[in-house]
């Protein structure tokens, strides 16, 4: 491997510099898979970072490895330096605190734009990790700054109760404790949803809703019916032969328009949950 080679001299070492990979006398040896992996999955080798003499990071572009991302930025000297940050996202905005392996620390605000985006990887190092909150878009934010760091951490919110139960919560306040808990790497982390996992998940919700939203209709037709001392078996309802065989001309003509309302509602959302079905089924079989 790569970190497993001796060091070679100043005149090859500042070529290697210039194409993106280290040459030396052992270049005939040279894996391209492993060099690779090494670039590409820096959380699996950790431990081969601190012996590589040029440092690993992530890349955005696939014409490795001569486009590395604008974020990257080489180690001095072959040392190690580490920051935990932070991340308090919102819709529009994140701020972000960052803890220097110095002690020190530091705050600032970005919008959720490309240009603000691309400016916060700029200040990242290869190696620093970051933590945030799983919210609706921390998959997407991950995605946008994962070639940019070492180690990313999407945190559960309902197990990492100090961010709602601070007392003063302000963005800067949960930055901070997220920073603070990554560095004593205390964080209860969740697993991100693939891609195909997501969307999947997002049709169920949606499923449930439609669902939730029929049965609603379908008390109400119930409570229609109890109010006239008609009694209806709930069960029934969920039949579409059921629903319109209905007898509704005992009922005053605006309690007919309610009813048939309620009626058409219910029969349109049977057949949207059809469909639905029929997708998840089909999807969950692919993964």
């Amino acid at each position: 491997m790569l970190c497993e080679r001796p060091n070679a001299p100043d005149l090859l070492r500042g070529l290697g510099r210039r194409i993106g990979f280290r040459l030396d006398r052992n270049l005939g040896h040279f894996d391209p898979v492993q060099e690779y992996s090494l670039r590409l999955l820096p959380n699996s080798l950790l431990k081969a970072r601190f012996n590589c003499y040029w440092p690993v990071t992530l890349y955005r572009s696939l014409v490795w490895p001569f486009t590395p991302h604008s974020g990257f930025r080489p180690l001095n000297n072959g040392s190690i330096t580490m920051s935990f940050v932070g991340v308090d996202l919102h819709t529009n905005s994140f701020t972000i605190c960052r803890l220097g392996g110095d002690g020190s620390e530091g705050f600032e605000t970005f919008q959720l734009s490309q240009a603000d985006i691309n400016r916060f990887c700029q200040s990242l190092d290869a190696n620093d990790e970051l933590a945030v909150e799983a919210t609706g878009n921390s998959a997407w934010f991950c995605g946008e700054v994962r070639p940019c760091v070492g180690r990313i951490v999407v945190v559960n919110p309902h197990q990492f109760q100090v961010i709602r139960k601070s007392v003063n919560k302000t963005d800067r306040n949960d930055a901070r404790a997220l920073a603070f808990f990554l560095s004593k790497d205390m964080l209860p982390e969740t697993r991100l949803k693939s891609t195909a996992e997501a969307e999947l998940a997002s049709l169920a919700q949606t499923r449930d809703t439609f669902v939730k939203q029929r049965t609603m209709l379908l008390n109400k037709i119930h409570a229609l019916f109890n109010r006239h001392g008609i009694k209806l078996k709930k069960e029934g309802l969920s039949s579409a032969k059921r629903l319109n065989g209905l007898d509704v001309s005992q009922f005053t003509p605006l309690e007919q328009v309610e009813l048939g309302a309620l009626r058409d509602g219910s029969l349109s959302l049977t057949a949207t949950l059809k469909v639905l079905d029929k997708a998840i089924e089909e999807a969950a079989a692919e993964l």
